[in-house]
């Protein structure tokens, strides 16, 4: 019922619009005068700095496959969200798993 009423008052004090995240760029681009594209990548650069710096952050040592993980799926929501080109997540795919394939048939082959 709780949930039902926050709802509610998120879409009252929005104008009821439910496209909060996507207007980011749009609101950016004018307020800075530059193009809608550029303000998409600017946004998209910064949440996925943040992330890499969080994860790789995160314990003792750095760890690569972790960190590749959360930006991959960083990448996805970025994706989703349309500020950015699904062809960049191709291509991050791709250079991730031509990154570990050595590493990665070395483990499962038993090596250290």
């Amino acid at each position: 019922m709780a949930i039902q009423f926050a709802a509610v008052g998120i879409f009252a004090v929005n104008g009821a619009r439910a496209s909060l995240l996507t207007d980011i760029p749009t609101e950016m681009a004018t307020s800075l005068g530059i193009s809608i594209t550029v303000a998409k990548l600017i946004l998209a650069s910064s949440i996925l700095i943040s992330v890499a710096l969080t994860v790789s952050m995160a314990g003792k040592r750095a760890n690569p496959i972790a960190t590749a993980a959360a930006m991959v799926i960083a990448i996805g929501l970025l994706t989703g969200l349309g500020w950015l080109s699904p062809v960049i997540l191709l291509l991050i795919g791709l250079i991730i798993a031509y990154l570990f394939t050595k590493p990665m048939g070395e483990w499962l082959a038993g090596g250290h």
